[in-house]
């Protein structure tokens, strides 16, 4: 594979990557072979000892990846770099993000509940100061009409207080997975630099 064939194919592996990252990363390969025609080698020669352009594609995309994550903290972006991992190869990021969807899935079922519950206790607040029922809340273990507006009022701030705290719960455990995931695809990325594999963007 000849020097156009090679930075070709690179650049059309590196579809995604953003402008600047592929400008520096298709100058540092085009310095390669400046530098190898340099010593006296073919333009063959230092394509093969570059490797494969659409391996070294996917190394850089998975970092990139794995960056954006880092950058602009959404579950679906660490979806991505996960899926980027995979792609590369890393077969054990399939048991990851097995265990990431599961995860996310149920930690977002109970932030809805958690949400769901702080409403009912606001809603029981506000009907503790009317005449009439509201019907979106009631309590059912207590006879209606036999609840004090008082204890209803005091039975709604304590529902409240609880659907707030379970949220601020849920969302630091949704903070603590991220986290715990990221470190893990960067424990990938450094695999890769310590095995020789990977060239810094």
């Amino acid at each position: 594979m000849n020097k156009n064939q090679f930075l070709s194919r690179l650049r059309d592996n590196l579809r995604g990557v953003d402008g600047d990252s592929l400008k520096e990363i298709m100058y540092d390969y085009e310095e390669h072979f400046t530098i190898g025609l340099e010593n006296g080698k073919t333009e063959e020669e230092i394509s093969a000892s570059l490797g494969d352009p659409e391996a070294i594609a996917a190394q850089y995309k998975y970092e990139n990846a794995v960056k954006t994550a880092e950058t602009n903290r959404r579950p679906v972006n660490l979806l991505k770099a996960i899926l980027a991992g995979v792609g590369l190869g890393f077969f054990n990021l399939v048991f990851v993000l097995g265990i990431y969807i599961g995860i996310v899935a149920s930690i977002f079922a109970f932030f809805v509940s958690s949400i769901a519950i702080a409403f009912a206790g606001t809603v029981l607040i506000i009907q503790s100061f009317l005449p009439f029922t509201i019907g979106l809340v009631t309590v059912p273990f207590i006879l209606e009409g036999l609840l004090p507006k008082a204890a209803l009022f005091f039975f709604g701030l304590g529902t409240t207080a609880l659907g707030l705290l379970m949220t601020v719960i849920f969302v630091k455990i949704g903070q603590g997975v991220y986290n715990l995931t990221l470190k893990y695809l960067q424990a990938n990325i450094s695999i890769i630099k310590k095995a020789g594999e990977f060239n810094e963007v």
